[in-house]
């Protein structure tokens, strides 16, 4: 193997190296996120627990919402609940009417039309928060299913780190060829490059990310940071919230879903290539040069 070595061209030399530290710093993430990446557990009830909005932007999801609504329902908790319909096209508002006769705390929202220099899942997001009343404000996904006791586990968590802004990553349920091949790829990311205690114990923003599919903010912190107007032209609006967030000097804790928080991001081949090219470049900062270097590091 030496000799193989010995005989690359000095660009081949310098991209071996390249792409056997990526893996070494790859695996050594790894096994440090084994041990120390928390997962959301079941908590006995808190004996003091805030004012609670759970806020969710919905386009189109008559698919997800008759099992992910049921299942933010039930969580006991939560003072308020709070879907937007946001120019849906099919019939998300039927469903969320019927689930609204069923339970007051569920309060229903007629998107706004999209303001100029917005994306569509920001505005959304903006709304809501400027309606909710709670002192936790917490997004989640409409394709989001939540357990029983997923709710006291994500306060629990977020008031045991004293976190501003906490940001979970669901358990991913992938069911065709194309989803098992694509989605478990977030997680790598995740847990090969991004190191817990990296997040927990360093200052540095690099040092941060999260996941809009379910993110918690204390409401105060939440206002001070500027809400969603921050980064409402941002595709990556929930990563470059952390980042800027801790930059800022808030305090960010993670978690991943375990047993308790699931989704399924995608149903179709289709929804995979249009929800992942829609990301891969904004996961660059908007640079070419940065994916194809990328991309040749995974396929070194």
């Amino acid at each position: 193997m030496i000799n193989a070595f010995l005989a690359f061209s000095l660009m081949e030399k310098l991209l071996f190296i390249l792409a056997m530290a990526h893996l070494m710093i790859q695996l050594l993430t790894l096994l440090s996120n084994l041990i120390f990446f928390p997962s959301l557990r079941p908590q006995s009830k808190l004996d003091r627990l805030p004012k609670i909005s759970i806020l969710i932007p919905a386009r189109n999801e008559a698919q997800n919402l008759p099992q992910s609504l049921p299942s933010i329902l039930r969580q006991a908790e939560a003072y308020e609940i709070i879907v937007l319909d946001d120019e849906s096209q099919d019939e998300t508002w039927q469903i969320l009417e019927h689930f609204a006769k069923q339970d007051p705390r569920l309060k229903l929202l007629k998107g706004k039309p999209l303001p100029k220099g917005w994306l569509g899942k920001n505005w959304a997001c903006q709304q809501l928060a400027e309606v909710a009343q709670g002192d936790i404000l917490i997004f989640s996904d409409a394709d989001v299913l939540w357990q029983a006791g997923s709710l006291r586990a994500i306060v629990s968590e977020q008031l045991r780190h004293q976190a501003d802004i906490f940001s979970v990553w669901p358990r991913q349920i992938t069911l065709s060829f194309f989803e098992r091949l694509s989605v478990p790829q977030v997680d790598m990311i995740l847990l090969g490059l991004l190191p817990y205690l990296g997040v927990r114990y360093l200052p540095f923003a690099a040092f941060a990310a999260a996941n809009g599919q379910l993110i918690s903010w204390r409401r105060s912190a939440y206002q001070q940071f500027g809400g969603h107007a921050v980064l409402k032209a941002e595709v990556l609006e929930d990563v470059r919230m952390a980042q800027r967030a801790k930059g800022l000097g808030f305090k960010l804790s993670l978690a991943l879903g375990g047993e308790l928080l699931a989704t399924r991001m995608y149903h179709s081949p289709k929804q995979v290539m249009e929800g992942f090219s829609k990301n891969i470049l904004a996961a660059h900062s908007h640079s070419r040069l940065w994916l194809i270097a990328s991309l040749l590091l995974v396929g070194a």
